[in-house]
């Protein structure tokens, strides 16, 4: 299991979370896997060693979804 944290956006209700076990430069790759209520704690299970995923969260307001921030690539061990 990976637990995430991203900064807090001002406004922000929740927080959507996307994996991607493929190249990550390629939109198709990228999978909706969850929201989160807080941006202090995301979990990511299930994962399988030695598996390369990609994940980008973006921030959900009131008048809708922000942008995906930068992803980050880890190593399941």
């Amino acid at each position: 299991m990976v637990i995430g944290k991203c900064n807090s956006v001002k406004k922000a209700r929740s927080f959507g979370l996307e994996v991607c076990e493929g190249d990550p430069t390629i939109e198709e790759n990228w999978k909706y896997i969850s929201v989160a209520v807080h941006c202090t704690r995301m979990e990511m299970k299930g994962l399988t060693p030695g598996k390369v995923y990609s994940y980008r969260v973006r921030a959900i307001t009131p008048s809708g979804t922000g942008p995906w921030s930068s992803y980050v690539t880890l190593m399941a061990i």
